[in-house]
């Protein structure tokens, strides 16, 4: 669509946000940035850092936005009068990309408090402002659970949602499309993988945890048993990906954005050539070197061995994204753009994307100092709960009992309030908790207080800790592992109700 003036952009520091941004400053016209301050930078830092990084990248400068900090949850207050006046006669139009990813229900009510809350906002700010040209980044899986050819065209929501994550982006475009003094475009991207060129990527969901809990669940096992040890991960390998390219994804939204045809209109941004689980597998077990990961159709529960049923347990919540994926309608999309079918995902681009997220392991920090972010305001909070509130539960709970746990675990915490604990149980039964090491045991956790806070208060998993590498396991891993997903499971029965480090420490010494 023309633009007589500029437009305004949500999302620049997310993974398709920043592509955005680098294919805007090279266009005509004024782009204007509306970003948060982190913990970590203010909006300014924050987005000139991402500049930088596209001028170093492309050897070239770009043109340079202008930046309001605000926030999307509260923009009545974070936006002053000048920002205002600012957006309203500089900006024509909105990119809309920001969104929170997560599938689940947070305490703080995402992704509902982003995708649809602060859609709201925003669309009630740009009406005040008479910015009425909205371009909408969706997903393609606001069809939720319907099946078959899914068109181009209002999604209903008859059918029911996967996870809060779909659910949340549909009531978002159905707040956009009844927005009285708005002109939207609406873009449904489907799974948006790394760069086609470069394999870069800053997001590594969808693909990426399949890959990651394979390759670190593969590489886990002992190397005297690496010969008779396989990981079967519960597929038959005809199931199919839709995977586009982040880089063509931003430049199609940009083609689009730009043609006065396409306004009012939604397009679905999929691949029309979507790949399959058995030539993702083929192709990582030859980029990554492992020779211990295998296809196999689900057998009989009994059968799993436990880095299987890990496995499984970890990409549960992409299952809907793996199997049985329906078809999206291009229609729009080619009738607009008749070159715009994105590229294949070929051997040579996924040997590409494997091996940046390989080599970038899988998006975590190396500087090798593992930990949850904050900080733990109590000397004691773990001791207490490991030899005190840990005991009590367990006892409680008939978790190890049906394991029938027979196992000596010690658990080393480093940072300020850590230290070094035994428990051993026999026959199911808890018989010890206390401070020290033991001669032998047959697993050894080794991780911070603050991880540990993290996981008793129940904001996040032991296997997600042990596959952001957060907690390191020595011995038998296979059983780390299962103790870990049980562990988890306990803390699921059995919660500290707490959301702050300071508050776990709080209730953990009112039981002492």
């Amino acid at each position: 669509m023309p633009q007589q003036r500029g437009v305004l952009l949500t999302g620049a520091t997310g993974f398709l946000g920043q592509y955005l941004v680098k294919d805007l400053l090279q266009r005509m016209g004024t782009t204007t940035v509306l970003v948060r301050n982190s913990k970590q930078a203010n909006g300014f830092e924050r987005i000139s850092e991402i500049v930088e990084l596209w001028e170093e990248r492309l050897q070239k400068k770009l043109s340079k936005p202008f930046i309001i900090c605000g926030d999307l949850s509260d923009l009545k207050s974070s936006l002053s009068k000048a920002d205002k006046n600012w957006i309203q006669k500089n900006c024509s139009s909105v990119l809309h990309c920001a969104a929170n990813l997560s599938f689940r229900k947070t305490p703080e009510q995402e992704p509902f408090k982003t995708n649809l809350n602060g859609t709201r906002a925003l669309l009630d700010l740009c009406e005040s402002l008479s910015v009425s040209n909205w371009h909408h980044i969706s997903t393609a899986f606001v069809s939720g659970r319907r099946s078959g050819t899914i068109l181009e065209q209002e999604a209903t929501g008859e059918s029911g949602f996967h996870n809060p994550y779909e659910e949340s982006k549909f009531l978002a475009e159905v707040a956009v499309r009844n927005a009285k003094k708005i002109h939207s475009t609406i873009y449904r991207p489907s799974i948006i993988v790394g760069d086609s060129e470069t394999g870069y990527t800053t997001t590594y969901t969808g693909l990426y945890r399949f890959l990651e809990l394979a390759v670190r669940l593969a590489r886990s096992i002992p190397q005297k048993t690496l010969a008779t040890s396989t990981l079967r991960i519960p597929f038959d390998g005809n199931e199919e990906w839709n995977l586009i390219p982040v880089d063509w994804v931003a430049r199609t939204i940009l083609k689009l954005f730009n043609r006065s045809s396409s306004g009012g209109k939604i397009f679905h941004l999929v691949s029309d050539s979507p790949i399959k689980t058995s030539f993702i597998r083929d192709i990582g077990v030859e980029t990554l070197r492992l020779t211990n990961i295998e296809l196999a159709k689900i057998p009989a529960k009994n059968i799993f061995s436990r880095l299987d049923e890990l496995f499984r347990q970890g990409v549960q919540e992409y299952w809907p994204y793996i199997s049985g994926n329906p078809l999206f309608s291009m229609e729009n999309l080619l009738a607009e753009l008749p070159d715009a079918r994105p590229p294949r995902i070929d051997r040579t681009v996924l040997e590409r994307l494997i091996r940046f997220a390989d080599n970038d392991h899988w998006g975590k920090k190396s500087s090798g100092k593992p930990g949850y972010s904050g900080t733990i305001n109590s000397e004691s909070a773990c001791a207490v709960y490991i030899e005190k509130t840990f005991p009590i539960l367990a006892r409680r709970s008939d978790l190890a009992r049906e394991a029938k746990l027979d196992v000596t675990v010690t658990i080393t915490l480093t940072g300020k309030g850590g230290g070094c604990w035994t428990c051993k149980w026999e026959k199911g039964e808890l018989i010890f908790t206390r401070p020290g090491i033991p001669e032998s045991a047959t697993v050894k956790y080794i991780s911070d207080t603050q991880t540990f806070a993290a996981i008793i208060s129940g904001r996040q998993s032991p296997q997600e800790a042990f596959f952001e590498q957060k907690i390191a396991i020595k011995g038998d891993v296979e059983s780390g592992l299962k103790l870990a997903y049980l562990f988890g499971q306990f803390i699921t029965e059995t919660p500290v109700g707490t959301s702050t480090p300071k508050e776990v420490a709080d209730v953990l010494s009112s039981q002492d």
